[in-house]
C-alpha cells in the first residue's frame, strides 16, 4: 500500500503528468472566449469560366462559433454554439439567440465573412445583460485581429474560413471583453 501511495506522488509530480493536465481558461462576466470559429460563403469568383455563379450554384452564407462565458452560480464555465446563415450580401445585423441559452450575437459591422465586428451579449437578469465586440478580420498574420485564415474551394464550393489557421496572427481563442448592457 505505501509503494502504490509513492507511486502515485511520484507519477503526478512528473513533467509528464504536468504536460498532460490541460489547463482550464478563466472566463467571467467581463470576458467572452470564442475558441472555435468557422464561416463559408461564396466569393466573388465561383472558380469556372468568367468566375459568375450560376443560380444552381447559389448557397447561403454561413458562421459558427463557440461561446464559453461564466456561470452565474460561480460554477464551471459554460459554452454554446452559435450559428446562423444568411443569403449573400445580407448579413444579419439583429441580436441572434444562441440555442437554449442567455447568449445572442450580431455583426455591428460586416464587409465579408472573413471580415466583420461580431458583437456577443449574455443575459444576466430580465433586463441586463454584458456585452462585447471584436474586430475579426482574415489573412494577414501582421494583423492582431486577423483571426481566420481563409481559403478558396474547388469551384462552386466558395471560400471557407477557420480561426488558427496558417495565416492567422494568433493562435489563442478570440477574447472578447464584456461591460454592463441592456438586455439584448
Amino acid at each position: 500500500m505505501q509503494a502504490l501511495t509513492f507511486l502515485l506522488c511520484l507519477v503526478s509530480a512528473s513533467p509528464l503528468a504536468s504536460a498532460l493536465s490541460i489547463p482550464k481558461r478563466a472566463v467571467n462576466l467581463t470576458t467572452f472566449e470564442i475558441p472555435t470559429m468557422s464561416s463559408h460563403f461564396m466569393g466573388a469568383n465561383s472558380g469556372i469560366g468568367n468566375g459568375e455563379w450560376p443560380p444552381n450554384a447559389a448557397f447561403n452564407s454561413t458562421l459558427s462559433f463557440v461561446v464559453n462565458y461564466a456561470s452565474l452560480s460561480g460554477g464551471a464555465p459554460l459554452n454554446v454554439t452559435c450559428s446562423g446563415n444568411w443569403t449573400e450580401s445580407s448579413p444579419p445585423t439583429t441580436w441572434n439567440l444562441c440555442p437554449n441559452s442567455v447568449v445572442s450575437w450580431r455583426f455591428d459591422n460586416f464587409t465579408s465573412p472573413g471580415d466583420f465586428v461580431l458583437e456577443v451579449s449574455r443575459q444576466v437578469s430580465r433586463l441586463s445583460a454584458y456585452a462585447g465586440k471584436v474586430n475579426v478580420t482574415s489573412d494577414d498574420a501582421g494583423d492582431p485581429t486577423s483571426y481566420l485564415t481563409c481559403l478558396e474551394g474547388e469551384p462552386y464550393d466558395g471560400i471557407r474560413c477557420n480561426l488558427d489557421g496558417m495565416l492567422s496572427s494568433t493562435k489563442q481563442p478570440i477574447s472578447i471583453a464584456a461591460s454592463p448592457a441592456p438586455a439584448a
